[in-house]
């Protein structure tokens, strides 16, 4: 049995949290229609019940949900929630419309929202919310405007953006300038950056600074960055110190050989199931080392197939191996397209190549 009113509520929560989004409904539902609340307890308990029907996937019911709450409540929450959904639904100018009447009441997260939507066309109103939103203390509008610029080749502009937030003392808008004024070479600058973000314990940054200092040749300060990077929880970082314990292998003592190949395998797999883009072809890298090609080629298999070109690349030199010609052709083609040009492949191929062919009797766990 169910509890009714505001003990529903309480219900329909934890089965949210527990995934149980039946049971989650049924309560919240029950908490609306027995509540004798006034008008912000409806939009609070409607919008939550927004969030079970889009978990379900029944997404014109959620807008329903969602936009009953906004106009009961004047609950930004709620905006941002039917903005998104409406925005899934394909319908761009009601989500743009919800995101202004929530923004307008001084909701910074749909500014971010509304910035992402009016610089993905190109309008400079998405200064103005940049500039409302700094005034307001959250520095996250700018950093996505920043990217924008960045990504349209535009690192002055973004470098000027994020200048303009760092003093917000955000480690997101510090890390995001350390990597423009990488991209832009100014490397110096770029460490004070990242330091200032891993200070604070920001993942990421630990592993751009262990990047920086293994290009300039010091793989021990690399490691520590790295492991730093893996104790904040960074995918990144894994994948990263993964590539080194495996690098390292042959320069090392056969024993310490081994538990550097068992770490770097921990770690690749961990990194892999994150999300990290490369550590599903270091991981196949540590597969060939243990004898097992096939293991290695399913690794790739998988990573070409969610749409990496190195993997690609990798896995048509892995069917070249095998004899199967025609696959190899197939996945070369794919990743050669992905790429888009013959220094890219180049690269990619010489990135990943030395360790991934290695002999298998030679390092063997």
């Amino acid at each position: 049995e169910l509890a009714s009113g505001r003990g529903g509520r309480g219900v329909g929560l934890q089965a949210y949290q527990a995934k149980r989004y039946d049971v989650a409904e049924r309560a919240l539902r029950r908490a609306i229609s027995e509540s004798n609340a006034d008008d912000s307890w409806v939009a609070l308990v409607s919008n939550e019940l927004g969030a079970v029907l889009a978990a379900l996937s029944r997404y014109e019911e959620a807008e329903h949900a969602f936009e009953r709450a906004a106009q009961l409540g004047r609950f930004p929450e709620a905006m941002v929630n039917l903005a998104k959904t409406l925005a899934e639904r394909g319908d761009e100018a009601g989500a743009e419309r919800w995101l202004r009447k929530a923004a307008k009441l001084g909701d910074t997260g749909a500014m971010g929202d509304l910035v992402g939507l009016l610089a993905a066309r190109g309008d400079q109103e998405a200064m103005t919310w940049c500039q409302i939103a700094l005034r307001a203390g959250d520095a996250m509008p700018t950093s996505r405007l920043a990217f924008y610029y960045a990504e349209g080749g535009d690192l002055a502009a973004a470098e000027g953006l994020l200048r303009q937030a760092a003093h917000l003392k955000d480690p997101v808008t510090w890390f995001n300038l350390g990597q423009v004024l990488n991209q832009r070479r100014e490397l110096d600058e770029a460490r004070e950056f990242y330091r200032k973000a891993a200070d604070v314990g920001h993942g990421a940054s630990f592993t751009a600074l262990g990047m920086l200092v293994e290009d300039a040749g010091d793989l021990e300060e690399a490691r520590q960055h790295y492991r730093h990077g893996v104790a904040a929880g960074d995918p990144g970082a894994m994948g990263q110190l993964g590539r080194l314990l495996l690098a390292s292998d042959d320069e090392n003592e056969p024993d310490d050989g081994q538990e550097h190949l068992a770490e770097a395998y921990e770690l690749l797999e961990r990194a892999s199931d994150l999300g990290d883009d490369h550590a599903p072809i270091y991981l196949a890298s540590v597969l060939y080392h243990l004898g097992r090609p096939q293991a290695a080629g399913q690794r790739l298999r998988r990573a070409a197939e969610m749409g990496s070109a190195p993997a690609m690349l990798l896995l048509a030199e892995h069917y070249q191996q095998q004899g199967d010609q025609d696959l190899a052709r197939q996945w070369a083609a794919a990743g050669t397209s992905a790429l888009g040009n013959a220094d890219q492949v180049a690269r990619i191929r010489s990135m990943f190549h030395e360790s991934l062919y290695a002999s298998a009797e030679d390092d063997q766990i």
